[in-house]
């Protein structure tokens, strides 16, 4: 009888720790999946900023070498680059930076009311937001949990990115603007810029990717109903055939 229960429990013990290796390995595959969904979609993000920049750049070319002055074709570009909005709340910016003042930053072309028009030296990201939209919830910007989200002189990076490179990505944190009016929460948000160098004008493009949180954090749920269903399917099998 004690042999019949030992065997019993090893068999039991041998299966429990096959299960536990199999929901080990899914957890990976799910980690890994989640991973993918996110470079994907912030891919997608990247690949459309980069190009209505480029296309907008392509127009400021258009403009200035065929324009019969300089002030001619600046206007016409601020007037037709202030109707391109894109997504829900995306839009293409462009401020004029001083070569010689990498901090300098005069905002030409933007939806905010508070921004259009004005010197932007030393506007820090962090500072325009009481809240963080993180993991899908709004939290305060000093909860523990966001602690690793870092401030940023955002167009002092713009311009050092526009002067050294010529163009390339920013991620930061951003309110967003719905009517000229910026809202109190920052979501994180990716950018593109790109330089033009005969303006000293920097063109840029950012789009929101909190629907990536989202996605992910719906993804994240759905995993876990789908490993919960596995084990309690492995069990029973497992229990059937003991």
């Amino acid at each position: 009888m004690v042999s019949v229960v030992v065997v019993l429990l090893a068999i039991l013990a041998s299966n429990g720790l096959f299960a536990w290796r199999m929901l080990h390995l899914l957890r990976i595959e799910g980690r890994t999946r989640l991973q993918t969904l996110r470079q994907n979609q912030e891919q997608e993000i990247i690949a459309d900023i980069r190009g209505r920049v480029q296309t907008a750049c392509l127009m400021l070319r258009y403009l200035a070498d065929h324009s019969p002055s300089v002030e001619e074709a600046q206007h016409a570009a601020v007037e037709a680059i202030s109707g391109i909005q894109f997504g829900e709340d995306n839009y293409i910016w462009i401020h004029r930076l001083d070569p010689a003042d990498e901090e300098s930053a005069l905002m030409l072309v933007h939806p905010a009311d508070e921004m259009r028009g004005h010197e932007l030296r030393g506007l820090i990201d962090l500072d325009r937001v009481t809240n963080i939209y993180h993991n899908g919830e709004i939290v305060p910007k000093t909860d523990p949990r966001v602690s690793f989200i870092k401030p940023i002189d955002l167009f002092a990076t713009f311009n050092r990115l526009a002067l050294a490179e010529g163009s390339g990505l920013v991620t930061y944190y951003w309110p967003n603007v719905k009517q000229g009016k910026t809202s109190s929460e920052g979501y994180r948000k990716i950018a593109y810029i790109q330089y033009f160098p005969d303006w000293n004008w920097v063109v840029g493009a950012g789009a929101y990717a909190d629907h990536i949180d989202r996605a992910v954090k719906q993804r994240t749920v759905e995993l876990a109903k789908e490993q919960a269903s596995f084990v309690w399917k492995m069990g029973g099998t497992l229990l059937l055939y003991t």
